[in-house]
């Protein structure tokens, strides 16, 4: 999962140079239409491939992650990775789709390719007035983490507020409560949590514990009262100024959290393995079982109107990977149906990163990212974007 560095699928984040890709992907329709998917009994799916409509930004790299709100999805990730260069080699790329209709696109790369030289966009986030836009980036021989605000057009540079928390490193994952943004990722010396409310910075990295090279925090999210926290070797919750590890009463102790959801009732939490686990409060309990993913990981946990998804990779035999996508009922019922086979050609041989219902979408579309065509030697690949509308009867 090369978003975030998960140690037994590709390692980016430790020194590595990657460079931008972002593009506002409008809620329109892609021009390869819809295809449906046969599934299991009472579950059908339409698949549109929307890979044409981002493969110019990401045509060499993958779609890490994506930030929306009322008109608009604006994705993040690289242009171009090649693990094995030295210095790593990347290029910048980043372009805007019409919110409606039309046709072109708007390249953004002069506007947010000096902010990110060398690097890369993971967390892309709304907070109701601007995106928050951030990752990795190496300035001369300083690689860190860095951060813009994107209003209107405008950047603002955050990096000298953050970079310095993540030296050597980068920003993976960005979250706001309302009052501020949570924002993790790592340094050369472990995992990395801040928070940013205003021009202040706040270092919340002592509260998690046995921290230490090669940690770092992959996923946040707020569901209106507390905090979930996950990463490799990190899984906690913050609430009040107090956080409790969950990591020891969960089966992710030996490889990390990676996929968090919130269903307004309980969070529903994935990773490395490929296992799923209930937490309410602070209480970790079995969650619903998978099929056929035993070796692998989950990147993405989506709440949808009538249950979950699950997302992430598998590996195959002989190297290489394969995505995975998987969808069950509410408490768990009806069990897993696999949608492995449902997702395009642009995504095999790579996987899942990213998933989530856009605004003024259904509750049963499903946007999701990630990448195909991935070497498992130099992990050159290509970005892959699908809408999965999904229609259940119970």
């Amino acid at each position: 999962m090369r978003r975030l560095l998960v140690v037994i699928a590709v390692v980016v984040v430790a020194g590595a140079v990657v460079l931008a890709a972002v593009e506002i992907f409008a809620h329109v329709s892609g021009p390869s239409g819809l295809g449906l998917c046969a599934t299991a009994s009472g579950i059908s799916v339409s698949v549109e491939d929307d890979t044409s409509l981002v493969d110019g930004p990401f045509a060499g790299g993958a779609i890490q992650a994506f930030g929306a709100n009322a008109t608009a999805t604006l994705l993040g990730g690289l242009s171009y990775y090649y693990q094995n260069a030295t210095p790593y080699d990347s290029l910048p790329a980043a372009e805007t789709l019409p919110t409606t209709g039309g046709s072109g696109a708007e390249n953004l790369t002069p506007l947010l390719a000096p902010y990110f030289p060398w690097g890369g966009i993971y967390p892309v986030a709304w907070n109701g007035t601007a995106w928050l836009i951030a990752g990795q980036a190496t300035f001369g021989q300083v690689t860190e983490g860095a951060a813009v605000a994107l209003t209107s057009g405008r950047v603002t540079n955050l990096t000298p507020l953050l970079g310095s928390y993540f030296s050597g490193q980068g920003i993976w994952i960005a979250g706001w409560d309302g009052q501020g943004w949570l924002i993790g990722g790592n340094s050369s010396s472990g995992a990395s949590l801040v928070y940013l409310e205003g021009g202040k910075v706040t270092n919340l990295s002592g509260l998690l514990p046995n921290n230490q090279p090669g940690d770092w925090v992959q996923m946040v999210a707020w569901n209106g009262t507390a905090w979930l926290v996950g990463g490799q070797g990190v899984f906690g919750s913050w609430e009040g100024g107090h956080y409790v590890n969950l990591l020891p009463s969960s089966p992710f102790a030996k490889g990390g959290v990676f996929g968090i959801g919130w269903n307004g009732n309980e969070w529903l939490v994935g990773g490395d393995p490929p296992l799923l686990v209930a937490v309410q409060g602070v209480t970790v309990s079995a969650g619903p079982s998978l099929e056929n993913w035993t070796h692998g990981w989950i990147n993405t946990v989506v709440p949808l109107s009538f249950g979950w998804a699950a997302g992430g990779g598998a590996f195959v035999a002989g190297g290489g990977y394969t995505p995975r996508l998987e969808l069950f009922g509410g408490s768990w019922s009806p069990g897993p149906t696999d949608l492995s086979s449902c997702l395009p050609a642009s995504f095999a041989g790579g996987w899942v990163q990213f998933g989530g219902v856009v605004p003024g979408g259904i509750a049963t579309s499903l946007l999701l990212v990630g990448e195909g065509g991935t070497n498992p030697t130099t992990l050159a690949s290509h970005g892959a974007a699908a809408n999965l509308s999904i229609s259940v009867t119970l």
